[in-house]
């Protein structure tokens, strides 16, 4: 079975694309490239589905200490 291998990347972030392009290709595997965005430079108003709450929650999950 041929399962396609999605890769998000910035397109500021070309020499990672390439390092992870070749190291792929090399170990016989085929990426698809989807071109992400840098969420640091969206208004806050623009955050319209950020599940904020949930990431919170997660973060709390994984610490020992509590």
């Amino acid at each position: 079975m041929d399962l396609p291998i999605f890769a998000i990347n910035l397109d500021t972030e070309v020499d990672r694309w390439e390092e992870l392009a070749g190291n792929a290709s090399s170990a016989g595997l085929s990426l698809r490239r989807v071109s992400a965005i840098d969420g640091r430079g969206l208004p806050v108003e623009n955050w319209d589905g950020v599940d904020l709450g949930n990431r919170q929650g997660t973060e709390r999950a994984r610490d020992p200490a509590d």
